[in-house]
């Protein structure tokens, strides 16, 4: 930067047109290199993230990265949905006076081929694999009521599910109720939802809006209807995750959300890391299996706490707890210095 600013200004700068066409050109190098050394930074920063997870998510983020040209960032995204979704109120961390839960809110920033869709689909396989196992299980069930229910005195079966693809806001209430340890919400594009918050005139963006933001801190979910059955969760804990088009992220921003706080729970992800070079070479089904069987684990683990109807306490050792306090701090720090 240093070299560009002499080498302009050793030029002819007689002339005060120059002089303003001068400045400009070092204002623009200045910003220039201000955006790449944000990227640089923030590149950085994602391998140091990916390379501190378990060796099986380790490998699957970057093999899918060559193999497949699925952004780092996006996998990333996608498998932290997965596990906050399998993790559910099964886990919960008290740290600085307040019970933390593992659900989060990721949107997916890119253009049309950037695979947003796949890294989805990869993170959340096992999960899917896990709803259509429950659902034949359910269906199964309900048929066999419907033949005994003059006889028996059972509840009606309910579907157990941990991802949601397309339903109205009353729908996703009332999963979650039957699922009250999680309810992932898993949206192709996620600009759709926020058109439905901005319609002053329906009742069901306003609705999602608020379920998303009392679910955020995990309060309590209480339905009364005229005409259905109320209900009441103690706690949620809804988890999201949705791609968006660079286009529509501006709109993401009005009609309320960046007034109500909903932007401020979301995490974007933005295209970092790019692979243009297709190969012919397949990801390799032992790293897919490995990953599947460590999601599986989780699973497993948390349903037999959601049996028991309990809360596993993580105990976070000196050092987590002392960072995650810095950290914190700094953020405060930050928020008080910014005009």
């Amino acid at each position: 930067m240093h070299y560009t600013c002499n080498r302009i200004f050793c030029q002819n700068n007689n002339s005060s047109n120059m002089k303003v066409d001068k400045i400009n050109l070092i204002n623009q190098e200045s910003k220039n290199t201000k955006l790449s050394n944000i990227k640089d930074t923030a590149i950085q920063q994602l391998d140091g993230i990916v390379s501190s997870m378990p060796s099986d998510i380790r490998a699957l983020i970057n093999e899918a990265f060559v193999y497949k040209r699925i952004p780092k960032e996006y996998l990333l995204s996608s498998i932290l949905f997965a596990f906050s979704s399998g993790t559910g109120l099964a886990f919960k961390i008290n740290c600085m006076g307040y019970t933390n839960y593992a659900n989060l809110y990721f949107t997916i920033i890119g253009s049309r081929g950037d695979t947003k869709s796949e890294a989805i689909n990869i993170a959340c396989k096992p999960l899917n694999k896990s709803d259509s196992e429950n659902y034949k299980s359910y269906r199964k069930e309900l048929k066999d009521h419907k033949k005994q229910e003059i006889t028996s005195n059972k509840d009606e079966p309910v579907r157990k599910q941990f991802l949601l693809q397309d339903a109205t806001i009353e729908a996703a209430k009332h999963v979650h109720f039957h699922n009250p340890y999680s309810i992932g919400v898993n949206l192709d594009e996620i600009y759709f939802l926020v058109q439905k918050m901005a319609n002053e005139r329906g009742n069901e963006g306003p609705a999602w809006r608020n379920f998303l933001l009392q679910g955020y801190t995990n309060l309590f979910i209480d339905i009364g209807r005229k005409t259905t059955d109320s209900y009441r969760l103690e706690n949620s804990y809804p988890t999201l995750i949705g791609s968006t088009q660079h286009q529509f992220l501006k709109k993401n921003f009005a009609n309320g959300n960046l007034e109500s706080g909903f932007i401020d729970r979301m995490l974007f992800s933005n295209l970092l890391v790019d692979n243009s070079k297709i190969s012919k070479e397949k990801l390799s089904e032992e790293i897919l299996n490995n990953y599947h069987v460590l999601l599986k684990g989780l699973i497993n683990y948390r349903k037999h706490i959601e049996n028991e109807k309990r809360e596993c306490n993580v105990i976070l050792d000196k050092g987590v707890d002392e960072k995650l306090h810095e950290y914190s701090q700094i953020l405060l720090n930050s928020k008080k210095k910014t005009t």
